[in-house]
């Protein structure tokens, strides 16, 4: 079950590499593991989502998709 997160999130991360040499990209979609992980604790260890924990989500998400679609 967490294996298909963690390939997703070095997926992700290969493709950040992908993208450019630049650092800014790649850090960004590194940020995925972030999301990824924060998933797998409230549906694994029963862990309540919070507000914080949603925006800082969300914010994450936004800029990732951002950042694949200026590529």
């Amino acid at each position: 079950l967490i294996g298909g997160p963690i390939a997703l999130a070095t997926f992700l991360y290969m493709y950040g590499l992908t993208l450019s040499k630049k650092t800014g990209n790649l850090t960004i979609t590194n940020f995925s593991t972030v999301i990824i992980g924060y998933i797998i604790s409230i549906l694994r260890y029963g862990e309540k989502p919070d507000l914080i924990g949603i925006l800082g989500s969300i914010l994450i998400f936004v800029g990732i998709i951002l950042v694949l679609i200026k590529k």
